[in-house]
């Protein structure tokens, strides 16, 4: 216990060094901003580093200092180093320093010339050159070792390359873009070292609920991000007083492109945020490239040095607490990626193609007079530019707003395309069968109704957890329905919290039912919220036989019963053709009635092969005929608690529910097997929050669970809250209650019998 406080308190430790690296590494952000009266206008880095500059000394300085925090974590975690990424890592690495430290002995040198800094040869600047060029070099080289022997880091070396393409083909005229680019490697390189020196694998990896300091942390720059898009949508009311007061807030930036695309970056904006509320490790990245495209551009700025560290601290917060972020870790593949890509592209230059053809073909001359030309029109659709509505008619008004629309489609499809879960669920090794199911249930079973885990079978699929629990699922959509609880042959619950790391990890939303008063804590430890859904009456079989059955009500019951001449039966499986008929013909008269229909995967549906795999309990009036039966369900593991899933009866015979229940009861204590009996759940029974209480106000001329639960106490039963766990907010459930009544329906007409094995 000791070594483990140790470890983590050592993760913790390098974790926040890390963070200081990070901190002093881009320092010079501040550069352009307390330069400018030396450089009044953008250079490299390396020329606000150079000995003419009067705070190069400075920036120099924290370089130094950056690579003395890096080399004290290299020497420290030598070992973890070795045993994560390999031992030539620790030489590498142990040359980036040595590179850096070189950088700040033999800085570049310079003259400013009309706010320009024109280098100057010498002997410093030529080791200053030979130095960056080392530097890249074994960055890229290490980097590309990473994803040689690791499968990991693709994203740096393609940003490495894409950034070292761009530099040499940029407009050296640009100074402002040339700092830009330089920047952004900069930044990218320190995180990059940051994660391959001073993280480990714990802070990839999150099980269960988020510590609370850093779930707030999250949650705080969601809001503060979902502030920002409600600011944007303000703008886009930039016509009234409080849309023009709201113009200087957003973001610090106030350009012609924003300004006309206000209402698509305040939806964007407002998604991203629910994203990072929840936890998706995609949002993450999005926020945090968002962040150093804000930071870059506020370091530019020489009166915007103050929105450096403002939206650089929820860069490093991200950073620093990215385990938290542990939804759709796993990105859809390249080729999925590019071909999901391609389909919008394609679709939305399709319909801009007919477009434009129908605005030419309909009125050539207000075309002529409009100034589209095609390249005109693709950058319109890329929302690159931005029109006026001066001196414009009004059909090419409205041809401009076409186009902004479906390009303002273009970019949700393809932000909405990035958090879609991935296509394949459950069918890579961790797939299961139904045979694996029956595995683990025979030692590991705890409800009397796992068998429905088994049956029906339709639409059923199997998975696996690391830990050896089996899971029995319906995926519908984006939205995993699951059977509580997932059956590891020794009966533990350790499958809940690797069940849903491993549906959040692939992108979906999940959630289980039917969830035990007992067991509900489980859910909520591993990360589920739950809600109450109703209770069950699970009845004491000896107590309802020796005391419940000799009440009033009971006696005017069964003497009613008896008078009528009711006999009961048992019939063990297989059962006589014969029989099957009647209850054929009991379930048909049944399914007449109204409401009454035919429900699947969390229930059973009438099957003669399903039957045939049950004890029925039947219960034959005067004349011999079958007017009611209960099919009992198969338990496991020797269970304690056994019920039954169909009751059904003839519409026309009273009293015959009860009755038969009754009898059934009777029976199972006179064989003497299990203890209790399960009446079922009752909905919202026993259940008294607003939300189930404004549900039975609505839902009371369509459904009683008054009545029902009424009925059951007849039994005296122990009432046991049972509840669901789902993952996500408010939205998700409503979509998952969606997915839940998918899951649970049934294909009439469709013989199933053929296709259910056991």
């Amino acid at each position: 216990m000791a070594m483990t406080t140790d470890k983590t308190l050592s993760a913790r430790f390098r974790g926040r060094l890390g963070i200081l690296f990070l901190i002093v590494s881009a320092s010079w952000l501040f550069a352009p901003g307390v330069s400018h009266g030396f450089h009044p206008g953008p250079n490299l880095i390396s020329e606000y580093e150079s000995a003419a500059n009067q705070f190069g000394v400075l920036f120099r300085g924290f370089d130094l200092l950056a690579a003395a925090i890096l080399l004290c974590a290299v020497i420290s975690g030598a070992r973890l180093l070795a045993a994560r990424w390999g031992k030539p890592v620790i030489p590498a690495v142990s040359f980036i320093v040595l590179l850096m430290a070189v950088d700040v002995l033999f800085p570049a040198t310079c003259k400013v010339e009309l706010g320009i800094c024109q280098a100057i040869p010498s002997l410093s600047a030529t080791v200053h050159n030979v130095e960056s060029l080392l530097l890249a070099a074994t960055v890229f080289g290490l980097s590309a070792y990473i994803v040689w022997r690791h499968k990991r880091g693709y994203w740096f070396v393609v940003a490495q390359a894409v950034a070292g393409l761009t530099i040499f083909l940029a407009d050296r005229s640009a100074p402002e873009w040339l700092f830009a680019l330089q920047a952004t490697y900069q930044l990218l390189t320190a995180y990059w070292l940051y994660w391959l020196v001073f993280s480990d694998e714990q802070s990839d990896s999150l099980h269960g609920r988020p510590p609370l300091q850093a779930s707030r942390i999250r949650d705080v720059i969601a809001v503060w991000v979902a502030a920002n898009g409600v600011l944007a949508l303000t703008l886009s009311l930039h016509h009234m007083t409080f849309g023009r007061l709201a113009r200087p807030l957003i973001f610090s930036v106030n350009t012609p492109w924003l300004l006309g695309h206000t209402l698509l970056v305040g939806v964007l904006l407002l998604y991203l945020a629910r994203q990072l509320w929840q936890g998706d490790r995609r949002a993450l990245v999005l926020t945090s490239a968002l962040l150093v495209s804000l930071v870059v551009h506020a370091s530019l700025g020489r009166h915007a040095l103050l929105f450096v560290p403002l939206f650089g601290l929820p860069l490093l917060a991200l950073i620093y607490y990215r385990s938290i972020f542990d939804r759709s870790g796993t990105l859809l593949g390249f080729t999925s990626r590019l071909r999901f890509i391609l389909s919008g592209v394609i679709a939305i230059a399709v319909l801009a193609t007919l477009a434009t053809a129908s605005f030419r073909a309909y009125d050539h001359r207000a075309w002529n007079r409009s100034p589209y030309d095609v390249a005109k029109v693709v950058r319109h659709v890329a929302l690159l530019e931005v029109s006026s509505d001066a001196d414009t008619v009004r059909r090419t008004q409205m041809f401009d707003r076409l186009l902004n629309v479906l390009g303002g489609g273009l970019y949700l499809w393809l932000v909405v395309g990035i958090f879609a879960p991935r296509s394949s669920f459950g069918a890579g090794k961790e797939a299961a069968d139904a045979e694996a199911m029956e595995r683990a249930l025979r030692t590991g079973s705890r409800s009397s109704e796992d068998y429905f885990k088994l049956w029906p079978s339709e639409g059923k699929r199997y998975l696996t957890t690391p830990g050896g629990s089996v899971v029995a699922y319906r995926q519908t959509g984006d939205t995993v329905v699951a059977l509580a609880d997932p059956v590891h042959p020794d009966g533990s619950l350790q499958g809940i919290g690797e069940f849903l790391s491993y549906c959040r990890s692939a992108g979906y939303k999940s959630l289980f039912l039917i969830i035990d008063e007992v067991d509900i804590s489980h859910y909520e430890k591993a990360g589920y919220t739950r809600l109450p859904v109703g209770s069950s009456a699970r009845v004491d079989i000896a107590t309802f036989s020796g005391k419940t059955v000799r009440n009033k009500w009971w006696r005017w019951q069964m003497n009613r019963a008896k008078r009528a001449g009711y006999e009961y039966r048992v019939s063990e499986a297989p059962h006589d053709p014969s029989l099957l008929k009647s209850t054929r013909q009991v379930s048909d008269a049944w399914l007449g009635r109204p409401g009454h229909r035919e429900q699947t995967f969390a229930l059973g549906y009438y099957d003669e092969t399903y039957l045939n795999r049950c004890r029925l309990h039947c219960l034959y009036d005067g004349e011999g005929r079958l007017v009611a039966f209960a099919n009992e369900l198969p338990v496991f593991n020797d269970n304690p608690q056994t019920t039954v899933d169909m009751i059904r009866f003839q519409p026309d015979v009273d009293g015959a529910m009860p009755v038969l229940l009754a009898h059934t009861v009777q029976n199972l204590h006179d064989e003497g097997r299990f203890q209790y009996f399960d009446l079922g759940l009752v909905p919202l029974a026993k259940v008294e929050t607003r939300t189930a209480k404004l549900i039975k106000q609505f839902a009371k001329d369509r459904f009683s669970s008054h009545g029902l639960a009424q009925f059951k106490n007849k039994f005296d039963p122990d009432w046991r809250p049972q509840y669901v766990a789902y993952d996500g907010d408010g939205i998700d459930l409503a979509r998952a209650a969606v997915a839940l009544n998918k899951a649970m329906e049934y294909e009439s007409g469709t013989d199933r019998s053929a296709r259910w094995q056991t």
